[in-house]
């Protein structure tokens, strides 16, 4: 909306967002389309043309020990 009336975005703070899951989950066939496109490099460069989107940590995983 702010786009069609040629109206600037300031962003007010900078947000990161985690996709946390099992190990079980991450393994899961029902999960790996996901985790495939957030790692696919077209997708990763339309989403990097949005306004305000840093892709540079986008589809990286990292192991957490409970």
């Amino acid at each position: 909306a702010a786009r069609a009336l040629q109206l600037d975005f300031v962003p007010l703070t900078h947000e990161r967002y985690e996709l946390v899951m099992t190990q079980a989950a991450f393994e899961s066939d029902l999960l790996q389309p996901l985790l495939g496109l957030l790692q696919d490099e077209t997708f990763r460069t339309a989403v990097a043309a949005l306004p305000g989107y840093d892709v540079t940590e986008m589809g990286q995983t990292r192991r957490i020990n409970p």
